[in-house]
């Protein structure tokens, strides 16, 4: 379903959103001692904070699911928004069995600080996972399992995100809520320029970076980006395809030095007397060389610059730069 990935931080005006950390889980563990949000998001209450450290091992090295926790903006003021006070909640998604054929992603988020409830919060948190999803992974369905009697869920998800009731499962005393958001045609030639792009970038850098740009299953649709550098990473970047240039020129130049010795040695062993046709050919290619050599240059700097402007286009459309 995908490689493993660590996640990026996710910023709206009401949160942000934070992969799940592991100076998060005393708070989150704490939280899970609620005999109330136990019942309602259908989970386990688990026996000891070391458990609940394994729990946050497994969410950050899973290929096929992801763990945000969710930050309180508004309650923040000026300060950077980082600080363990700041947790309201989480969000959590999975990529359905099967995700490459259906493309569908569940979700489930839960607000647990009640101070932070009725605030919008989870609205956005969810709308920021499911627009990156579709980024990162491709996703167009969306799914929800809502424990029945959960009416503020069940609002948030029909009526201010547009899910539809597909069925309530009895077994589990739960609803099972979707929305399908298939991609356009636009979107899927977005797609194929894309990795069109993505084809002659990895040509121009050095293999250390083909790991870092990465997008198997995955479906970016601009102008949202579809990865996070720091500002440090994308200069590494530029400079890297200038040195991968610069060393594709002079890998050519010695090659090019290396037939011109081989062509002169050839020469000095020629009777021109006896063979002035083969000479005179020996030469033009001498000379040829020679001329391509002289330009060599030029032709050199014209590739870097090209190559900076598809860079610096590649990283304005596709890149989130992080300042971290």
């Amino acid at each position: 379903s995908g490689c493993f990935m660590r996640l990026p931080r996710l910023l709206g005006s009401l949160v942000a959103l934070v992969e799940y950390d592991k100076a998060h889980v005393p708070k989150y563990h704490a939280w899970m001692q609620d005999a109330d949000l136990l019942a309602t998001t259908n989970s386990e209450k688990l026996p000891t904070l070391e458990a609940q450290h394994a729990v946050q091992a497994k969410w950050i090295s899973s290929p096929s699911s992801g763990a945000f926790v969710i930050l309180d903006k508004t309650a923040a003021g000026d300060k950077k928004v980082d600080a363990l006070d700041e947790m309201a909640g989480d969000i959590n998604f999975f990529l359905c069995p099967n995700f490459p054929e259906t493309r569908e992603v569940e979700l489930s988020v839960m607000i647990a600080e009640k101070s932070c409830r009725g605030k919008g919060l989870a609205t956005e948190a969810l709308q920021l996972t499911m627009d990156f999803c579709k980024r990162a992974y491709g996703a167009w369905r969306f799914v929800a399992k809502v424990k029945q009697g959960n009416t503020p869920s069940l609002k948030l998800f029909s009526t201010k995100l547009g899910f539809q009731e597909e069925k309530f499962e009895p077994t589990f005393q739960h609803h099972l809520l979707a929305l399908d958001n298939p991609p356009s045609p636009s979107s899927r030639k977005t797609f194929r320029r894309f990795r069109q792009e993505r084809a002659r970038i990895l040509d121009l850098l050095p293999e250390t970076w083909h790991s870092k740009l990465s997008f198997e299953n995955k479906y970016p649709l601009p102008p949202s980006p579809v990865i996070s550098l720091s500002r440090e990473e994308c200069k590494d970047m530029i400079e890297g395809s200038k040195k991968t240039i610069d060393e594709q020129t002079a890998k050519q130049k010695e090659n090019s030095l290396a037939a011109i010795s081989k062509l002169e040695e050839k020469l000095r062993a020629l009777d021109e007397s006896k063979k002035p046709a083969e000479v005179r050919k020996i030469r033009n290619v001498i000379r040829r060389l020679e001329k391509r050599g002289a330009g060599m240059r030029r032709k050199n700097e014209e590739m870097k610059a090209a190559a900076v402007g598809l860079l610096e286009g590649f990283l304005k459309t596709y890149v989130e730069v992080n300042e971290k």
